[in-house]
């Protein structure tokens, strides 16, 4: 009989000490999200996205993921997606449709060597590196800006058009974009 009662004494014990470790674990938790939440954006290292991720983190961690899945394609440029340039023709926001010729003029050009530039008429504003995944059609861009987040997008191609809808990995999946391929930027909008 006392060994019955020791034996139900120690299960009794570990369950109130786990117990008491996993309200612990809890409250620590809380305490760090709390923290993490209330993080302001800054514009530089250690930035903070605006769903309180670091952002050096995510940039680290999708140029870590870009490089591998650039140098197992065995294939490494796909004309649907690099040939030509591609004109915005709108872009929902997860709020709103943008208003019919607000992006007249603006690019996206996605070159051969794994590498992207994006501008309004014949200035360039920018670039950064992709991998587009063929059978996934998926692109994954990291923008040369260090202050900019990672995005991935999954690619709907049809004739002359692309329609990019963000998914939640770096956190654009609110955003849906329309673009339309032209052969330069002297095919653009004017």
């Amino acid at each position: 009989m006392k060994t019955y009662s020791a034996v139900i004494t120690l299960v009794v014990g570990i369950f109130l000490f786990s117990c008491a470790s996993e309200d612990a674990a809890k409250k620590n938790i809380e305490t760090t999200d709390s923290k993490s939440t209330t993080t302001q954006p800054t514009q530089q290292d250690g930035v903070k996205s605006s769903s309180g991720r670091d952002m050096t983190h995510m940039r680290g961690s999708a140029l870590s993921i870009l490089d591998h899945r650039i140098s197992e394609d065995t294939e490494k440029s796909y004309s649907i997606i690099d040939a030509d340039i591609w004109e915005y023709q709108f872009v929902h926001d997860g709020k709103k449709m943008s208003e019919k010729g607000s992006y007249d003029g603006k690019w996206l050009d996605f070159k051969e060597d794994s590498t992207y530039e994006y501008g309004t008429y014949d200035k360039k504003e920018g670039g950064g590196k992709y991998h587009y995944n063929f059978s996934d059609q998926v692109v994954l861009m990291i923008d040369n800006d260090k202050t900019k987040n990672p995005e991935e997008w999954n690619i709907k191609f049809g004739s002359n058009v692309m329609i990019m809808i963000g998914t939640a990995v770096y956190g654009n999946n609110n955003f849906q974009k329309k673009l339309i391929r032209k052969k330069g930027l002297d095919d653009l909008a004017q």
